[in-house]
């Protein structure tokens, strides 16, 4: 079975300050992730949300610096991605390149299927 690994990692990004100076902050890509998956471009439907949501929860609630998502679950999150934008919409930024590239470009690698508990007799 095969998954796909994403960077989690937050990165650094500028902003652009009012008296035209920069600052770099954090990219929190855990939160973006969240975000993404639960955005109103989605037009997420009661059922959508129900299929986003615990995917959206267990990226924000990753510990780690990567995480490997199932193929299904790797899915969700580039239907999300390739869903914010388009025309007439607001879409990514300078700032979410990184993020995006993380995505559409995650290695695919091999995952141990996971065995349910033995039932009880």
């Amino acid at each position: 079975m095969t998954g796909r690994r994403i960077d989690l990692r937050t990165y650094q990004v500028r902003i652009n300050l009012p008296d035209g100076e920069s600052e770099p902050i954090p990219y929190d890509v855990r939160y973006a992730l969240f975000a993404y998956l639960l955005h109103p471009q989605l037009g997420l439907t009661a059922a959508g949300i129900v299929e986003h949501g615990p995917l959206a929860r267990k990226i924000r609630a990753c510990e780690d610096d990567e995480i490997i998502l199932d193929e299904q679950e790797y899915s969700l999150v580039v239907r999300a991605i390739n869903g914010i934008g388009g025309p007439g919409k607001p879409g990514f930024t300078a700032n979410d390149e990184e993020l995006v590239h993380r995505v559409l470009d995650a290695e695919k690698v091999e995952v141990a299927p996971v065995k349910p508990p033995d039932a009880v007799s």
